[in-house]
């Protein structure tokens, strides 16, 4: 799968589980998306990915 798509699925599904109330399940997703970000380089806006990755694990960890 490409790591692009692979990032956008685990975002929306963490997206999922927050709007549901799974937060737990919505800190692993976004933590994974934050792994998968930071272990590659070339992302277009990386910075800016990474920054609202850290936005939404705060938001979901605060809630917890």
């Amino acid at each position: 799968m490409d790591l692009g798509v692979k990032i956008k699925k685990y975002y929306q599904e963490a997206e999922l589980y927050n709007e549901q109330g799974l937060l737990t399940e919505a800190l692993e997703k976004y933590k994974a998306v934050e792994a998968l970000i930071k272990s590659t380089s070339n992302i277009r806006n990386r910075q800016g990915l990474l920054k609202q990755v850290a936005a939404r694990i705060d938001e979901a960890a605060k809630k917890l």
